[in-house]
Formats: C-alpha cells, sequence, structure tokens
C-alpha cells in the first residue's frame, strides 16, 4: 500500500517533526524509503531519506526526510519532514520503516478478506487499529452492516427483530431528512466531514458508490481522538475496499419480489397488463389472483429523495406489513396491502399504520378494498385522490381512506364542469331565505327530519320541540315548496343538496 508524508507525520509527532511545502502535492504515492549518501539517485514511489546536504537545490515535486535546516528553495518545490537536527536517525528510519511495513499489512489483510469473501465486520475490525475511533457501515436501506469500537457516546440503532440486525433509528432518520447539511452529503463523491450539529460529534464519512448506484455509506465517529488530515486517505482506500465487496456480495431483492414490483408499476403506469404473465407473478409471491387487496400511497418529498430515506421507509413498512408489495414509483411510496394473506383489515392497517406517519412526517392516501389485481390502477387512482381531497379538506389528518370520503369525491367530481349552486334543489334555498326574514327554521327541520328518515319522535328529539310543533312546521314546508317528500328520488336530491351546500360552504 502506498501512503503520503503527512501519514508519517501524524504518526510520529512524539519525534516533533515539521511538516513543510505545498499540501498539494502531499498524496498517497509512496511505498517506502531511498536512503540518498553521497550520490543522489531519483526512485520513482520512494520517499528521499537522508542529510540536509546531500539534496540538489533543483530538486522538484519530490518528497523529503531530513533533519536540522534544509535549503528554502526546496521547500517551494518539495513536500519536506523535517526533524530536529540531534534526532536518532537510526530509530527514526526503523521507525519510519514499520510504519510503511504497518500499513502494507493492513492493505494485504483487507485483500485476502476481500478474496475469502469475508464479512463487512471483520474488515471493519481489521481497520481499528488504523482509524481508531468509532467505525461503521450501513447499507441503502440504512441497516448496520458493521461496526467496531463502538462508543457510549455514539447514536444508536434499533434491533430489527425480524431481520436480526441493527437499523437506524426513525428519529435518526427524519433528523437527517430535515437537515440540509446531510441532505448536501448525499451528492459528496469522496471523503468530506459532517458536522456536530446533530450528534455532538463530526462524523468522516464516504459514500459508497458506483456507476450511479449508491450502496449506503462509511463512518468514522470523532469519539476516541481528533481527526487527522491523513484520515481521509485512508478512509478513501477502505471504502474502495468496501465497495468492491459490497459488489462482489450485494444481497439483490428476491427475483420473486422484483417480478411482481415490475408488473404492479405497468399496471400502475399504462392500467394493462395480460392475465397470464399477472397470475404468473402473483403465484411466484405466494399470491392468489382472488386475494382481496388494497391500495396506499406515500406522498414523498425531495428531502426523502435526497436522503435516500425512500428505501428505508420501504424496508420499515416491509418489516410492519410483511404480506405487501411495496415499491417507490415517481415521487410516491406505493404498497398493495393483500388482505387475505395477512389477515388485516383497513381499520387494522390504519390503526397501525397513524404513529409510523407522524413519526416519519408521511401522510398517506388509502383506496378501498377489492379484488382482480389487474384493476389495481383504479385503487392506485383512489388511493391518490383521496391523498389529495383529504389534504385539502383535512390538512391536519395523517392518512385519508377512500371510504371516509366518497361524498366529497363524488361532490368534486359533480361541480367540475356545473358549479354547486346548479345542482341544488332551489326550494333549499327558498326555505332558507324565508327563515332568514320571518326567523324560523324550517330550512335546519327538513334536514333533521330526512336524515331521521321522516320519523317523526326522532326528529322532535333531535330539535327538542314538541311533536305538535314539528308537524305544523312540515306543514308549512309543503306550503312553502310544494314538494311532495313520500318520492324516494325527491328526498335523494334534497339530501345530497344539503351535503354539497355543507361541503362547498354555501
Amino acid at each position: 500500500m502506498k501512503i503520503s508524508i503527512s501519514v508519517l507525520y501524524e504518526n510520529m509527532t512524539r519525534w516533533k517533526p515539521k511538516l513543510l511545502g505545498h499540501s498539494g502535492r502531499d498524496t498517497m504515492a509512496y511505498s517506502g524509503l531511498y536512503f540518498v549518501t553521497g550520490r543522489f539517485a531519483d526512485i520513482p514511489g520512494k520517499i528521499l531519506f537522508g542529510e540536509p546536504d546531500v539534496f540538489p537545490r533543483g530538486l522538484k515535486e519530490k518528497a523529503i526526510i531530513s533533519f536540522g535546516r534544509l535549503p528554502e528553495e526546496l521547500a517551494v518545490h518539495n513536500t519536506l519532514l523535517i526533524f530536529p537536527g540531534d534526532s536518532d536517525r537510526s530509530a527514526i528510519y526503523q521507525e519510519i520503516e514499520l510504519l510503511f511495513s504497518r500499513y502494507e499489512e493492513w492493505d494485504e489483510s483487507l485483500h485476502r478478506a476481500l478474496v475469502a469473501k469475508k464479512s463487512i465486520q471483520h474488515m471493519l475490525e481489521l481497520s481499528t487499529a488504523i482509524l481508531e475511533n468509532p467505525i461503521y457501515v450501513h447499507d441503502r436501506n440504512f441497516a448496520l452492516l458493521g461496526s467496531v469500537n463502538m462508543h457510549e457516546d455514539q447514536n444508536g440503532w434499533e434491533y430489527d427483530q425480524r431481520n436480526q440486525q441493527y437499523i437506524m433509528s426513525l428519529e435518526i432518520m427524519n433528523d437527517y431528512k430535515l437537515d440540509e447539511e446531510y441532505q448536501a452529503t448525499m451528492s459528496i463523491d469522496g471523503p468530506d466531514i459532517f458536522s456536530d450539529t446533530i450528534f455532538g460529534y463530526r462524523i468522516l464519512y464516504r459514500n459508497l458508490r458506483t456507476e450511479g448506484a449508491w450502496y449506503g455509506r462509511l463512518c468514522v465517529n470523532e469519539l476516541k481522538r481528533k481527526f487527522r488530515k491523513s484520515d481521509f486517505a485512508l478512509l478513501s482506500h477502505l471504502s474502495n475496499m468496501l465497495l468492491m465487496s459490497l459488489e462482489m456480495g450485494h444481497a439483490h431483492v428476491s427475483p420473486n419480489t422484483r417480478e411482481l414490483e415490475n408488473a404492479f408499476l405497468k399496471l400502475i403506469a399504462s392500467g394493462n397488463l395480460e392475465k397470464t404473465p399477472l397470475a404468473g407473478a402473483l403465484m411466484q409471491y405466494g399470491w392468489d389472483t382472488e386475494d382481496e387487496y388494497f391500495c396506499a400511497v406515500l406522498q414523498t418529498e425531495y428531502r426523502d429523495v435526497r436522503t435516500n430515506a425512500i428505501a428505508y421507509t420501504c424496508r420499515k413498512l416491509y418489516d410492519m406489513f410483511p404480506y405487501s408489495c411495496i415499491f417507490s414509483y415517481h415521487d410516491k411510496i406505493v404498497l398493495v396491502v393483500n388482505t387475505s394473506q395477512g389477515h388485516l383489515s383497513i381499520h387494522e392497517f390504519t390503526n397501525q399504520l397513524a404513529v409510523f406517519l407522524r413519526e416519519g412526517l408521511f401522510r398517506a392516501g388509502i383506496s378501498s378494498e377489492g379484488r382482480d389485481f389487474s384493476h389495481l390502477n383504479d385503487y392506485y387512482k383512489q388511493a391518490l385522490e383521496v391523498y389529495d381531497l383529504g389534504s385539502q379538506k383535512d390538512p391536519s389528518f395523517w392518512q385519508y381512506c377512500f371510504d371516509d370520503y366518497v361524498l366529497p369525491y363524488i361532490f368534486r367530481q359533480s361541480i367540475r364542469e356545473l358549479p354547486a349552486r346548479l345542482l341544488c334543489r332551489k326550494e333549499l334555498f327558498l326555505l332558507r331565505k324565508y327563515d332568514e326574514e320571518h326567523h324560523t327554521d324550517f330550512f335546519r327541520t327538513l334536514r333533521i327530519y330526512l336524515e331521521q328518515n321522516m320519523n317523526i319522535s326522532h326528529t322532535s328529539d333531535e330539535l327538542i320541540i314538541h311533536r305538535s310543533t314539528l308537524l305544523y312546521r312540515l306543514e308549512r314546508i309543503q306550503a312553502l315548496t310544494g314538494m311532495n317528500l313520500s318520492a324516494p328520488k325527491l328526498r335523494f336530491g334534497l339530501l345530497y343538496s344539503y351535503y354539497l351546500m355543507e361541503d362547498q360552504e354555501m
């Protein structure tokens, strides 16, 4: 493994050396020392080691280790590590050679682990003495793949009993989603520092990404010692090895799951899919074409995309509702919940989902229950419609079930081309105007009478009036409007008008 002169400098501070020259030339480019004596020779990939008088003044682009004072012009074009003039040359030379051996052994152990297909955890354990701080790796679903040097002040992880692994807590995930600095870190390719604003300590991290695919993140917490400049390069080296390991043994989604997702995505996108491939995908997933199901849609935001929270959310939802097919579509998370397989009603589903939505800062639209998965597109649209409608009418709610918004949906559809006043019975406007002019209560009386199925006793109790008073009001209403309330369609039209007027606040 090649290292930089900064790695040597930061490991030899007890000798009180000075690092001089342009840091831009201090790269991980050196595999050992070349001891310069009387005659100078240029050996590529080696750090030059010797007394001040053996280095020609015209040297450029070199890394030099020496003692005492060197000509100033050497520092202009080279990187210099200068030890005090009275330092023990032999002891320093041997210590540097040991440092080269140490990092070379680390690199070789990582390569052996890679060839032997050892775990991420094993590779982190090999790196504890190098980075000397808590190290951990999480995958794209924010599940912990490995951790070492754990510290009591380190942010916690929740144990997922079902998958028997630790995952990031929802509280921390929400902090990330709302933090602009963290969102920005998702687009950074090299090693970088995440500030201490959330956890109280800094995190040196690198995204594990290749060809546009984000596998997760390697992190080092600044808890046992302060970060060094060389940690950036060492983290990059470790992350490259981990990335190769992840690419070799990455756990892909089950083919059965992927096939059903693709079938559902085609249904949602186009509304059409031949029944044979759909039935095959359902059968491979263990579902039947006649199973009952419903569709739920969670609307995500840009912050969810930037922090890769969508994959994390899908995983959490699947843990909660295993008899579901869950996937992302555009800016939404779609759940197809099989109630036949899971023995779960919509009411039970919403009760379980409510806390998750509130804690995860999501809202959801939920369709009615149905059969025949070839009609999934209709139930998906139903979930979208109720999400949009519910968000307008009840913005403080976290979820909206279509069954609770059927009438408001019908009202919204009915007034797309005609204003609401043209869809309401004119007799109701007449009664309301009469009430305003004569201080009567005929408008409300008729509504309650209809809602009580024209039951005189129930209506008078609801209005808290005497039976004879109610009968008088009904006679006056009939005289004013000329309506025959024995006609079912008329009663339906009147109630529809009442509810539409209420919905539109007319």
